[in-house]
């Protein structure tokens, strides 16, 4: 098992990322202060974070044979050492393209979305390897029965998973056994439970470290009936798109270091408050290199 490598196993995007004067209101045109071409998604981001960190970061995903991805797999080439094992490999896969608002006075994001896909994938994690690696994670997205396969048998072998929690969807339910670390944000419910009801199904499912992020606000650290807090510290956000990607990225990378779960956690919050000083999801890194 190599320490030092974090597998990240999820989704991939391209983020038309601009950074405006003032919000525009509708039907106006407006020219942005700032544009950046860049990929994102929170696995990519994730591992890219582990990466700048000195980590070694695999990412998992669905790039496909579109224009699109070509341009994006080139530009993680040239900026990143990251490795990439497409699981949709020569299929016919739309490559996700988001529109994505920047409002300088708070550091807010407005996000805009293609459609969400309506037919099945084709994902194909027979070449897939987990066992391999210190630590694994899962951002939700692209979860398979072949690949719940590989963490049992990743599992076996001392690998410990780590959930990235930003919403809860329809397969969570199936891996909650399978989870070591769970990070996720207020938004992460299971439905018609609270956030009280919900921490408690958590680690009824078997999960010992929960972590829920309220944007600027302290992190709640809940680890089987011990409750604390980690602080984070206030600063006058540029742009908060992607924190909560970088937040699992390096928490991932302190953990694999082999930090406990709270100082690992505690390190992270630091990196992503950071990543909040600058415009775009990865500049953050002239600090860390």
């Amino acid at each position: 098992m190599n320490n030092n490598r974090v597998i990240f196993i999820g989704l991939s995007t391209v983020d038309h990322t601009y950074l405006l004067e003032d919000f525009p209101s509708e039907n106006t045109k407006i020219f942005s202060k700032n544009y950046l071409f860049q990929c994102g998604g929170p696995a990519l981001n994730a591992a890219i974070t582990n990466n700048i960190l000195g980590g070694t970061s695999q990412l998992i995903t669905c790039f496909g044979n579109s224009s699109l991805a070509a341009q994006a797999m080139e530009f993680m080439k040239e900026n990143f050492s990251v490795t990439i094992h497409d699981i949709i490999e020569g299929n016919n896969y739309t490559f996700p393209a988001s529109s994505v608002m920047i409002n300088p006075q708070s550091g807010s994001r407005t996000i805009i979305n293609p459609p969400k896909a309506t037919e099945s994938l084709n994902l194909d994690y027979s070449d897939t390897r987990l066992a391999d690696s210190s630590i694994v994670l899962l951002d939700g997205h692209y979860l398979h029965p072949a690949l719940r396969n590989k963490i049992i048998e990743a599992r076996s072998s001392g690998v410990k998973i780590v959930m990235d929690g930003g919403s809860w969807k329809p397969d969570t339910d199936d891996y909650l056994d399978l989870i070591d670390y769970i990070i996720c944000s207020t938004n992460f419910k299971k439905p018609g439970f609270s956030q009280i009801e919900t921490v408690a199904y958590l680690h009824n499912a078997g999960i010992e470290f929960v972590g829920i992020t309220d944007n600027e606000n302290p992190i709640l650290v809940s680890t089987l009936g011990n409750e604390e807090y980690i602080p984070v510290e206030q600063i006058e956000a540029v742009d908060t798109l992607g924190a909560g990607d970088v937040l699992h990225g390096a928490f991932c990378y302190y953990l694999s270091q082999g930090n406990d779960g709270k100082t690992a956690l505690g390190n992270a919050a630091r990196v992503a408050t950071d990543s909040c000083r600058y415009f775009g999801t990865q500049f953050w890194h002239e600090d860390y290199r």
